[in-house]
């Protein structure tokens, strides 16, 4: 119980004001990181890995970079891994414009991937391939970009920003 609490309140000072109780939080807190996160990650179940994902991602500044050194492998399964990380660090909008380099990539499941991941990014760009994407001839893409773009616009909704208009037609 000790441990927990001692825990909590680390994870806590992630979010101080301060710089230096930022980065004393975050030294403490080093086992977190990207490296170990991505060896693990496999092993985790769902909710531990967005858990585990969340606190890496508050924790280790390289997160973005590592993301997209790991999008832009010439493995498929890495990228596909990598963005099965990035959703589930709640870092897809930290490594938007890889995930938008490889919205066209010539393989249909990182295609159908990247648009999924595309609805928890935000910005203009996104909206409009999400949209290009919405009218694919495959139709899981299709699929995937309406459902990205309805989390898209139920982000703008719920944090108050302004919509971005959506045309069926």
């Amino acid at each position: 119980m000790l441990f927990r609490s001692a825990l909590e309140r680390l994870v806590g000072l992630l979010d101080s004001r301060s710089t230096e109780v930022r980065e004393a939080a975050r030294s403490s807190l080093a086992e977190f990181n990207f490296t170990r996160f991505r060896t693990m990650f496999d092993l985790l179940d769902e909710h531990s890995a967005r858990a585990t994902g969340i606190l890496v991602h508050k924790v280790d500044s390289s997160v973005p970079q590592k993301l997209a050194e790991d999008l832009a492998a010439p493995s498929i399964t890495v990228k596909l891994r990598a963005i099965e990380m990035a959703l589930a660090m709640d870092a897809a909008d930290d490594v938007r414009q890889p995930l938008l380099e490889l919205s066209r990539h010539e393989n249909l499941t990182v295609r159908k991937e990247v648009i999924r991941a595309l609805g928890h990014c935000r910005g203009n760009q996104v909206a409009v391939v999400l949209k290009s994407a919405a009218l694919d001839h495959n139709h899981s893409i299709a699929e995937a970009a309406e459902q990205s773009l309805a989390e898209l616009e139920h982000q703008l909704a719920t944090s108050g920003a302004l919509g971005i208009e959506r045309r069926t037609s």
